[in-house]
């Protein structure tokens, strides 16, 4: 659904003074990033699938599940590894997408609503990319226009 993942970056990078935008750098790619070349601490965010969703049969909306992953390696002058930075950055990505279905815009849809996950999965440490990896998902239903 190409038009969901361009309303969520346009409203995104609309938001430069948001405190998400500048906490990671305006960082924020779809599908992946290059780990290795990419400052952190920086976001992805990409598509873990939906369906389509028929109710009232005059209407058609659709399901879709996004992910977003932060990622972070943690360093500061005073404590390397540390999980803190990432920590805060998950509570501004809450912050800036929690309840954004009136601020999004899709074309040819309508964002009825954006709930994020109640179980947030765990903060996790890759110990191959030596980074901290906090992933939000959010379940998005929208309808499309008529």
């Amino acid at each position: 659904m190409l038009p969901l993942f361009q309303g969520i970056y346009t409203y995104f990078a609309a938001a430069t003074t948001d405190d998400f935008y500048t906490s990671i750098g305006g960082r924020f790619y779809f599908s992946s990033a290059k780990s290795g070349s990419v400052t952190k601490p920086y976001a992805v965010y990409h598509d873990l699938g939906g369906s389509p969703v028929e109710y009232y049969f005059s209407h058609t909306f659709e399901s879709r599940n996004i992910q977003i992953s932060l990622w972070d390696d943690g360093l500061t002058d005073s404590k390397p590894k540390s999980s803190s930075r990432i920590l805060q950055v998950a509570e501004y990505c809450k912050e800036f997408f929690d309840l954004a279905e009136n601020s999004i815009s899709v074309s040819g849809w309508s964002i009825i609503k954006i709930m994020r996950d109640a179980a947030q999965p765990p903060l996790l440490f890759d110990e191959k990319r030596n980074e901290w990896m906090q992933p939000l998902r959010y379940e998005i239903l929208l309808q499309k226009a008529r």
